[in-house]
């Protein structure tokens, strides 16, 4: 096959072409706005450790940084006592929007409404190193 009898049989088929593409748009067009919208926010801190070197003496910059003391500071990130801090911080506490969408719910099964505020931003958390260096990507969803 060449390309101009390829041509030829897309001339022939142009209508069932058309259509499929205007099928596949208006398909894309109602998922999209049938889908929930979800905005993400993404931070990147960098973990700087500074400590005493025992040989050299005194306070000596690391050039590497420790793989567990890195992922300890993540920990601490995705903690929940982080995460009712940044609730405080943010006053979403008093946010009529979750609160509505908790008293939606079965308020039995999700114990107090802070636990569950808690919960929901944790599930929503995603705390990860980069690649081969002291930083921390933090997003949230």
């Amino acid at each position: 096959m060449t390309l101009k009898h390829l041509l030829l049989i897309l001339r022939a088929r142009w209508r069932v072409l058309a259509a499929s593409v205007v099928l596949v748009m208006i398909a894309t067009a109602c998922v999209n706005l049938a889908l929930p919208r979800q905005y993400r926010a993404v931070a990147t801190v960098v973990v700087d450790v500074k400590g005493n070197d025992p040989v050299a003496g005194g306070n000596a910059q690391q050039t590497q940084v420790v793989p567990g003391y890195l992922a300890t500071q993540i920990g601490i990130v995705a903690s929940d006592r982080v995460v009712k801090r940044v609730i405080a911080k943010l006053d979403l506490e008093h946010d009529p929007q979750f609160r509505k969408h908790w008293q939606q719910l079965d308020t039995a099964d999700n114990g107090a409404f802070d636990t569950w505020l808690t919960a929901l931003l944790l599930k929503r958390l995603d705390v990860r190193p980069a690649h081969e260096g002291n930083l921390i990507d933090i997003s949230v969803s």
